[in-house]
């Protein structure tokens, strides 16, 4: 018997398929989404809305202090988004929640870690993405900006994610 519900399953093998995931990256993003609308309609990560949900409930939690978020974004022609969402489910954390908010935007619950890890996190991943993504040949002249805060400060908001948007503004 299959650890993943029907429905999800269904939808991580043809995401697979499609973008070479392999069975470990099919695993996390079976523990992540408890179903399937919870995925991103064209890549292997959460969507906006499940991930706003997480904000909320990790918010709620009581702990979220030891909790941080951080952006990171494409700029430029065409950045290959499969190829972004690879790295960033390859080389995040196991315990960090990657999702999609924005066209070429992902975001990134890290568990266990204040504001100062959360920007290490963001410039390790970005660093990796802009070798990567910034490279191809289809995101020549392209950049990747990085915004990190701790979710303690985001929640003071009106929006965790219009928090890392002000940020990365100021950059």
């Amino acid at each position: 018997m299959s650890p993943y519900p029907d429905s999800i399953r269904h939808r991580l093998l043809s995401a697979s398929r499609r973008l070479g995931l392999t069975h470990h990256e099919m695993a996390r993003l079976a523990r992540l989404a408890e179903t399937p609308r919870e995925l991103d309609e064209h890549l292997p990560v959460l969507s906006r809305a499940a991930f706003l949900r997480r904000l909320e409930e990790a918010a709620q939690e009581g702990d979220a202090g030891a909790r941080a978020l951080c952006a990171i974004r494409l700029h430029g022609p065409g950045p290959d988004l499969r190829l972004a969402c690879q790295i960033l489910n390859r080389d995040s954390r196991e315990t960090d929640v990657v999702a999609r908010t924005g066209e070429a935007e992902f975001t990134l619950l890290l568990e266990g870690c204040d504001e100062a890890g959360a920007w290490s996190a963001a410039e390790r991943l970005g660093g990796k993405l802009a070798e990567s993504c910034v490279t191809a040949s289809a995101f020549r002249g392209g950049h990747v900006t990085m915004a990190a805060v701790a979710l303690l400060d985001a929640c003071s908001a009106a929006s965790p994610l219009e928090c890392l948007d002000e940020r990365m503004r100021r950059l």
